[in-house]
């Protein structure tokens, strides 16, 4: 009787020890995506000031300091969506499965409010006429992320919390 009640308490705290390691793990995940595209929205909020800024440049000079400093927040939220990617790939692998498909909409948001100023930052800075239209496609892409970092950050905190992740609301 004692070998049983051993052998069953050594199983009881090995499966506690590993859903403590998961645990960790995916706070480590979560921890980590959340500080990535965080970062990248961040830069994408500093590129899109510098963009407004480069129409109003008073001479040549300024207007090419502008366009360097959109270029080089651009470049920050890319190597910022590319780690947001790395960590995204890691909760896949750590789930919940409904945390998956939340950060997958993360980061599609956030592609694709870099793809709308990425669009428009050549047009903006040879002044091409109809400029303009990239910023209700960057204000639809803005509110996507907002959307979509929401739910992921509460569907996170349910996950970590143990408790079951609701599924996103019918449209």
């Amino acid at each position: 009787m004692t070998y049983l009640g051993v052998r069953h308490q050594a199983a009881v705290t090995a499966e506690s020890e590993h859903r403590r390691g998961v645990r960790a793990e995916r706070v480590e995940a979560f921890s980590a995506f959340i500080e990535s595209v965080q970062g990248a929205h961040a830069a994408l909020i500093a590129a899109r000031v510098e963009l407004g800024a480069l129409g109003s440049a008073s001479d040549e000079t300024e207007a090419l300091e502008d366009a360097e400093s959109v270029l080089e927040h651009m470049q920050t939220a890319s190597s910022d969506i590319a780690i947001a990617a790395k960590w995204q790939a890691k909760i896949l692998i750590l789930g919940p499965q409904g945390l998956v498909s939340s950060s997958i909409d993360v980061l599609q948001a956030l592609r694709a409010r870099a793809s709308a100023m990425g669009h428009a930052t050549p047009m903006i800075m040879n002044g091409v006429d109809g400029a303009d239209h990239w910023q209700e496609r960057e204000s639809e892409a803005s509110r996507s992320w907002t959307d979509a970092f929401g739910a992921f950050t509460a569907r996170a905190a349910h996950a970590l919390e143990g408790r079951e992740i609701p599924t996103p609301r019918s449209e």
